[in-house]
Parts: C-alpha cells; structure tokens; sequence
C-alpha cells in the first residue's frame, strides 16, 4: 500500500524506522510488538496514506447520494398565503432515492452521516466493513462500529455529535422530517471531570493542589496551568454548549491558587489578596527592566467564539515552562545560553547530572540540572553512559577478585 501512494525510497525508510523505533518509558526502551505507538506522530501520517483508499471509495457514495432537488409546490401554495412560517415546508423535494451521505475523517477514526432509511444504513456499514477488512486488511473493533439514531449522543473526538429534532411530528407532507434539525456537536458533561483526574487537580471530587508544581515559581505555576486551560478551551471552542467549560475553568483556577498556597505555606484567601489585580489576580514578574504582570483572565465567550475562525497560535513561550527540571533553571533556560560552550539564542535542552532511569516523576525534579546545547547534551550524556560502563566493570571485577 505504501509503495503504491509513496514513491520516494528515503521516505520508505524513514517511515520504516519509525515502525522499529520502539518506546521510551522512564528512561527505558520497549520494543513495538507491531503497529504504530499511540499518539506517535508517525501514526496520523500512515493514516492518511492507507485511508486514502476509504477517502475515495466515500466520495463516490456521497456523489451518487448527491441531492436532486425540484420545487415543492405545497410550499409555494404556501407561501401564497403567508403559512410556510408557521408549517416549516421544505421548499425543494429531492428527487434521488440514494441516501445523502457525509463523512469526515481523522486519522483512524472517522464517522458517516446518513440521511436515508435503517436498511440503507446497514448496507453501507457492511459495505464499508468489507473495504476495511477485505481490501484493506485491517482489524475493526466490531463494538465501536454501529449504526445510531441521528437524535441520539454520539462520541466523536471527544466531543457528542447529535440532531436536534424539530417539535413538530410528520403528520402531513407539508411538514417537515424531524432530521431536518440543526446537528450539533457538544461539550460532553463528563469532561470537566476527566480533566480534572488525568491532571490531578482533583481527588474524591474536591480540588487539590498540584504538588508536581508547588516547588517551582510562581510565574511557571500559573503559566502551567493557563497553558492546559487554553489548550483545552481551544480544542472544545466549536462546541455549541460551551458553558460546560466554566466549571473546568474554576477547578483549574482554584487548584492553581491552591498550589500557590501550598508553596507559600498560607491560605487561598491570602494568596487572591496578594496577587489582586483588578477584577482578578496574576503573578508580577520583570522583563527588560518593565514590571509586567501575567493575569489569570476570565473566560470571554466572544474571544472563544473567534477561536473557531483563527487558525492555532500555539503558546511556544508558555509551553516552554511545562517539563523543566527545577525552579532555579528558569531563569537559565530564559537567557537562552548553554552553561557549557556559551552559545547564544539557541534552543536549550535539559540535562541531568545524574540518571533518571527508574525514578519517578517527583524526583527528577529534586535533581541537579543543567540548561545545555543540542551538542553539549549529547557529549555529556555519553561520557556519562561512559562513566556508568566503568563502574559496572570495576565492580565486576572486585567481586571476581
């Protein structure tokens, strides 16, 4: 399949590395017993290339399914008399007895609408089975693959894809079908708590403080924890029902304050009153000799809402907080100079001056580190694999002795 749509021998290989290439878990490596890791980055692209197969075969079902539409005339009957308000009358009749399809795509998962009958559905289920397993050879998952009501919740991408049907009933044929609702997609309730779980800022349903973060400074704590917010308001601004977000929100603020109180041994109260500005609070902090202050906004509806038609902006200065070693490196890693060669503007990576291998997360935060070049990094992380090979030979050797 690959050598069908690839045509480039390097781009062959180099996929064919990333198949080999394994996972690095706390320092050590796990061979891939087959397929791609999840959430490689490899995995999106091979799915384009291998479902590019299915991508065609749809476009062909949805041309033939491709509406052909003449004028209704009990819509102009009433029009006529000023009633097609009142009995929400399609104005055209379509003509194609093939049901109107779409589909939309996302690496491996994809989902189909169709508006059409149950038996109609079913058919193009089996049919697109058959293109997966048969032609593709490819393994589905049979208990996520289903037919459901239009009007019925449907998980995709995180979000529930649902039609809202209209209030009125098909009781004659100048009304119109209930699928004719809007389809929506919707914020789903249980997100507000997942999120709180998979980033620990609650436990037994009550907020707690993070305390993967209380050692580190303020400005990196609250930037953190913006960084997620955003993150997640942005993926989930298309949702129609986005006041789900506000109680997500809330538990994101009030475990940042909680972490800032635990830092600084006092309470939540205290520590609003301290960081007041304004309306809300922020952390001060200097850049280039100018006072500035890193505010925790509140959620404005109309700023998500523009979020839908602006392409990503991702926050490469916040995001550079997230994953660094100890507080004191912050200030190292700003200046954007390797502690090593003295190279400037370039981008710094993280060394630890003692292994990482089997340690948990907490104490690789409490080792000692250093902000290096690209180059530095790898010349002291192999003198020091060096040094560990020696050791393990003069042990070997004095038990031997």
């Amino acid at each position: 399949m690959l050598n069908k749509y690839i045509r480039k021998a390097k781009t062959l290989k180099t996929i064919n590395q990333w198949l080999k290439a394994g996972i690095m878990e706390n320092g050590i490596k796990y061979e891939s017993l087959s397929g791609t890791p999840q959430g490689g980055i490899i995995s999106p692209l091979l799915s384009n290339i291998y479902l590019h197969y299915i991508d065609k075969k749809m476009e062909e079902l949805i041309r033939n399914g491709k509406p052909i539409m003449k004028a209704n005339p009990e819509y102009w009957k009433a029009y006529t008399k000023k009633q097609h308000h009142n009995l929400s009358i399609d104005s055209e009749i379509n003509l194609n007895p093939n049901p109107r399809i779409e589909y939309i795509r996302y690496a491996d998962d994809f989902i189909i609408g169709i508006k059409g009958k149950h038996h109609e559905s079913e058919r193009i289920k089996t049919q697109v089975l058959k293109w997966l397993e048969q032609d593709l050879k490819l393994v589905v998952n049979r208990d996520k693959s289903k037919i459901v009501k239009a009007t019925k919740d449907t998980r995709f991408l995180s979000y529930m894809v649902k039609v809202n049907p209209t209030n009125k009933t098909r009781k004659k044929k100048t009304t119109k079908n209930s699928l004719n609702g809007q389809v929506q997609i919707q914020i789903p309730k249980d997100t507000t708590r997942d999120y709180g779980k998979e980033y620990g800022w609650t436990k037994n349903g009550k907020v707690k403080h993070d305390e993967t973060l209380a050692s580190r400074e303020a400005l990196e704590i609250i930037r953190t924890y913006k960084s997620i917010t955003l993150g997640i308001i942005r993926y989930f601004c298309l949702g129609n029902n986005l006041a789900q977000l506000t109680h997500l929100y809330y538990l994101a603020e009030y475990s940042c304050l909680k972490t800032l109180a635990r830092k600084w041994k006092t309470s939540i109260a205290k520590v609003r009153r301290k960081l007041r500005n304004g309306k809300t609070w922020g952390i001060q902090y200097n850049l280039k000799n100018k006072t500035k202050v890193d505010s925790w906004d509140k959620l404005d509806w109309e700023k998500i809402k523009r979020m839908r038609k602006t392409k990503g902006n991702p926050d490469v200065i916040i995001n550079r907080y997230l994953y660094q070693g100890r507080t004191t490196l912050t200030s190292r890693l700003k200046a954007e100079r390797c502690e090593v060669c003295q190279t400037e503007n370039i981008p710094l990576e993280i060394h630890h001056t003692k292994t990482v291998r089997n340690s948990n997360w907490q104490s690789i935060l409490n080792k000692q580190t250093i902000a290096l070049c690209r180059n530095c990094h790898r010349k002291r992380t192999n003198q020091q694999i060096n040094d560990i090979n020696q050791n393990k030979k003069k042990r070997m050797i004095k038990i031997h002795s």
